[in-house]
C-alpha cells in the first residue's frame, strides 16, 4: 500500500495520459519527486498532522468512499502541507488523511497499511490569517463548508483583524453577506464552541435560531435580571439550547419580544423550569399575544418591512414582478391613509407632554 504513489498511481496515469506519468513518478521509490514543477515528499503517516486552524471540523464526511478510492487507486493527488520541524502540517487534504488513518484502523487492512502520504511541500504561512486563507483556498473556495465551518472562519478572521465594524469587515471577505456575517459573529462571540458544534454538524441547531437566542438572552438580562442572577446565565443558556434542539422553541418565537416584555419573573421561571414546555404554549397559557401591542413595536415591524423592501424584493419571474407591483400598490395606499391619519393628529398630544414635563420639573 505504501508504494501506490510510485506503482499503482503510475499505472493508472499511464492508461490515461502517458506523458503525465513522467511528471509524477520518474523518481522510482524516491522519497522526493516533482509534480507540475512542485516538490512532493513521501512522508510517514505518523508525521502528518491536521491543521488546528482548519474550520472544517467534521473530516469524517465521505470517509468510506475515500477509503475505497485509496484502496483501489492509491493517492491520485498529493496532499498539501508545510514542514514544521520533523512534522508536516496540512493545508489541504484533511479528509483524505482521515480516510487513510481510518483505513489503517480496520482489522482487515492489517496487512496492507498505508505507511506514507505524498505531500506537496509549500512555504510555511507567515501568520494565522494567511494560513486560514490558504486553507480556505484549497478547500474549493469554501463551497462545501458547513455553517459551522463558515461561522468559525468568519469569526476567527474578524477577531484576527481586531474586531472591526462588521459592515466594513464584510467588504473585505468574499462569499458572506452582511446579515450572515453578523449572525456568525454574534453566535461565536457568545456561545462556547463545545456547546454548539456537535448539534450544528447534526443540523439539530442552525445559525439563525442561535442568533435569535443570543438576542433573546440579551433581552432577558435587561428585563429580568433577577432571573438570570438566581439561575445563572450558563444554566439558562444550556437549558434554552436543549429546548431548541427538542423543538420547544423556534427562531421566530425567540425573535418575538412580547413574552419577555409582558411576563413576570415567576412566569419566566415557570417556563425555564419545565424542559417539556414550549414557549409558544406558555405564552398562550398566560394570554400573551405574539403581536406587538404598543406603538413602538409597530414602528419596529414597519422598519423590518422597509428593510425587506430595500434588500430582498427581487422577483425572478414576470409573474412575481406583476404580483409585486399589485401588492406594493396596496401597501402604498394603506401607508398614505395611515400617514393622513397621523398628520390629522397634529397638536393632540402637546398638552399631555407639557403636563409631564411640568410634573417632572416640580419633582
Amino acid at each position: 500500500m505504501s508504494n501506490k504513489v510510485d506503482s499503482q498511481t503510475k499505472l493508472n496515469l499511464e492508461e490515461n495520459n502517458p506523458s503525465e506519468t513522467d511528471s509524477i513518478n520518474r523518481q522510482n521509490n524516491s522519497n522526493e519527486y516533482i509534480v507540475d514543477e512542485r516538490k512532493v515528499v513521501n512522508v510517514e503517516i505518523s508525521k502528518v498532522f491536521p491543521n488546528p486552524l482548519n474550520p472544517r471540523k467534521n473530516d469524517k464526511i465521505r470517509t468510506e468512499e475515500l477509503q475505497e478510492i485509496l484502496d483501489k487507486r492509491g493517492w491520485e493527488e498529493p496532499l498539501t502541507g508545510y514542514k514544521a520541524g520533523s512534522r508536516y502540517i496540512l493545508l489541504g487534504g484533511h479528509r483524505r488523511l482521515r480516510a487513510a488513518k481510518g483505513h489503517n484502523e480496520k482489522p482487515e487492512n492489517a496487512n496492507k497499511q498505508i505507511t506514507h502520504i505524498p505531500i506537496y511541500v509549500v512555504d510555511r504561512p507567515l501568520d494565522e490569517q494567511e494560513e486560514l486563507e490558504r486553507i480556505a483556498s484549497l478547500q474549493g473556495a469554501r463551497v462545501n463548508w458547513s455553517p459551522f465551518d463558515w461561522g468559525k472562519y468568519v469569526y476567527d478572521k474578524w477577531v484576527k483583524w481586531g474586531k472591526p465594524p462588521i459592515n466594513r469587515f464584510v467588504k473585505k471577505i468574499d462569499g458572506v453577506s452582511t446579515t450572515l456575517a453578523k449572525q456568525y459573529i454574534n453566535v461565536f462571540d457568545y456561545f462556547p464552541i463545545k456547546e454548539i458544534q456537535g448539534e450544528l454538524e447534526k443540523n439539530s441547531l442552525n445559525m439563525s435560531a442561535l442568533d435569535a437566542m443570543v438576542n433573546w438572552m440579551g433581552h432577558l438580562k435587561n428585563l429580568h435580571p433577577q432571573v438570570v442572577q438566581d439561575l445563572g446565565e450558563s444554566f439558562i443558556r444550556k437549558h434554552m439550547l436543549d429546548k431548541i434542539i427538542d423543538k420547544k422553541i423556534t427562531r421566530d418565537i425567540l425573535r418575538n419580544k412580547e413574552f419577555l416584555k409582558q411576563a413576570t419573573d415567576d412566569d419566566v421561571m415557570d417556563f425555564l423550569s419545565d424542559p417539556d414546555k414550549s414557549l409558544e404554549e406558555h405564552m398562550e397559557y398566560l394570554g400573551i399575544s405574539k403581536k406587538s401591542t404598543d406603538f413602538n413595536g409597530r414602528l419596529i415591524s414597519l422598519g423590518h418591512t422597509k428593510k425587506s423592501l430595500a434588500e430582498d424584493f427581487n422577483p425572478t419571474t414576470e409573474s412575481e414582478r406583476v404580483n409585486g407591483i399589485a401588492r406594493l400598490k396596496e401597501v402604498l395606499e394603506q401607508g398614505e391613509a395611515t400617514l393622513r391619519k397621523l398628520e390629522a393628529l397634529k397638536g393632540t398630544f402637546d398638552s399631555n407632554e407639557n403636563k409631564k414635563k411640568e410634573t417632572q420639573s416640580v419633582k
